[in-house]
């Protein structure tokens, strides 16, 4: 499973732990409880606990969960930049989300918003972070690099322009 890295020395680092203490803010002002939150998002209580202490990374589902349920900005969630809900605040249904039940443009929008909100810098960073966490992402790039730039939209204009 995906996680936001835990060994990274970059933006997304635990060691300053602004996705925990974003998460923390969403629960409080949602007026929610560690065991609720958990219960909403399928997970136990210790594991929100320890991501909000920064001692865990917060899974690619629980991210897909938090912008789904919440609409929580997926750039505040992640660097504490840019406001904490994408539109007015919904209050969250008790359903369970699957990342596999999220429309994949749904899904494609949250991360075209996300990469759009990042500066320069933090885009590098994460393109060479998903190369390294995903090898088979590194060769698929190489294998469509060509098509990518001819469309003008490979990350690896950004990572190469300086």
């Amino acid at each position: 499973m995906f996680s936001i890295c835990d060994k990274c020395q970059g933006i997304f680092s635990l060691s300053d732990n602004i996705i925990g203490n974003n998460l923390r803010k969403i629960r409080q002002d949602q007026g929610l409880t560690l065991s609720k939150l958990a219960e909403l998002l399928n997970t136990s209580s210790s594991y929100i606990s320890e991501i909000e202490n920064g001692k865990k990374s917060l899974s690619l589902n629980l991210i897909m969960s938090l912008s789904a349920k919440f609409k929580v900005n997926l750039n505040w969630l992640l660097t504490g930049e840019g406001l904490m809900y994408r539109q007015e605040k919904e209050r969250p249904s008790n359903g369970i989300v699957n990342i596999a039940d999220i429309p994949r443009e749904q899904i494609k929008q949250w991360i075209d918003d996300f990469w759009n909100d990042l500066d320069k810098e933090k885009k590098v960073w994460l393109m060479v972070e998903m190369k390294r966490q995903f090898p088979e992402f590194a060769l698929w790039l190489e294998k469509n690099e060509e098509s990518l730039s001819e469309q003008n939209t490979s990350p690896d204009t950004v990572a190469n322009t300086g």
